[in-house]
């Protein structure tokens, strides 16, 4: 059974899956991701179906705002998803998004440099791993089905395979070819597929959008609010929460620092700040910010 076909059936079967797809830049991880999603989804969308500039907040209502088994593409058009600080919560809040979601039965698929750089409990929702070992050549590997494992993608004894496959050999040689023979050897290996490069009309419109996205976000980027600022546009527009102490039942203030970093594209300790700003400068019997400083 091809991938696709696999894919399928595995929707037929009343599942989710989660693909990732790893290599070197300009190995073809999104053109993979395009090429399988198109022969998957009729109806798979550039626009809709691709998130270009993953964040904090557009993953899940992106995705959410798909019809089951669809598939949703999360490029690495930008390395914001790999370098921002909140990087790992935003993988918990996909894990916690696919715990509610889990019944519509969608293929999502994330392509990043490296399998390693997803946490434990992304990895734990991936099924298949597609790695790329030169331009449109890949050995796709499936999750250990074995309850026992601790590590269900065997990582350290295929490190250790690799060292006795090629031992002795001077790394700059070794072909394409030869990964792709190594790559069947392994225990979690389910194939290997060479794909080709995406028609050039759809490759075009793939980049424009592309481009557009990051642009949008560079231009969100270079128009940082002060903290102020954001502390003021947060309290205006009701972006808090009013809780109560259960053990005082008294009313306090609450602001979520993931939802602060991911509207404003700031670093958690910016996102702490004007949480403490917030929480401890904010009156909730005038709904207003005590601190003058903030209403500049």
């Amino acid at each position: 059974m091809d991938i696709v076909s696999a894919i399928k059936q595995r929707l037929e079967d009343d599942w989710d899956i989660v693909i990732a797809c790893d290599g070197e830049e300009g190995s073809g991880k999104t053109t993979f991701f395009l090429n399988l999603f198109m022969n998957i989804s009729d109806d798979f969308d550039f626009e809709k179906n691709i998130c270009y500039v993953p964040s904090y907040q557009n993953i899940p209502q992106q995705f959410g705002a798909l019809k089951p088994k669809s598939c949703y593409l999360i490029d690495e058009g930008t390395d914001a998803f790999y370098n921002l600080d909140f990087y790992d919560n935003v993988q918990k809040d996909i894990v916690k998004m696919y715990k509610r979601e889990r019944k519509q039965n969608k293929v999502t698929g994330i392509a990043i440099p490296e399998f390693a750089e997803l946490t434990k409990g992304m990895k734990s929702r991936v099924k298949l791993w597609v790695h790329l070992w030169g331009r449109g050549i890949a050995t796709v590997f499936v999750k250990s089905p074995n309850a026992f494992s601790i590590d269900k993608w065997n990582v350290k004894e295929n490190n250790k395979a690799f060292e006795r496959y090629f031992k002795n050999r001077n790394l700059a040689d070794i072909t394409y070819k030869e990964l792709l023979n190594f790559g069947k050897t392994l225990p979690n290996a389910m194939m290997t597929m060479r794909f080709k490069e995406l028609p050039k009309p759809l490759y075009t419109k793939y980049k424009k959008l592309a481009i557009k996205y990051n642009k949008l976000a560079e231009e969100k980027l270079s128009s940082k609010l002060s903290i102020e600022e954001i502390t003021k546009e947060i309290v205006d527009n009701n972006g808090y929460e009013i809780r109560q102490d259960k053990d005082t039942d008294t009313d306090y203030v609450f602001v979520d620092v993931y939802y602060v970093m991911g509207k404003y594209n700031t670093s958690e300790r910016t996102a702490r700040q004007i949480k403490s700003l917030i929480e401890h400068d904010f009156d909730i019997n005038t709904m207003n910010l005590m601190c003058h400083a903030t209403h500049k």
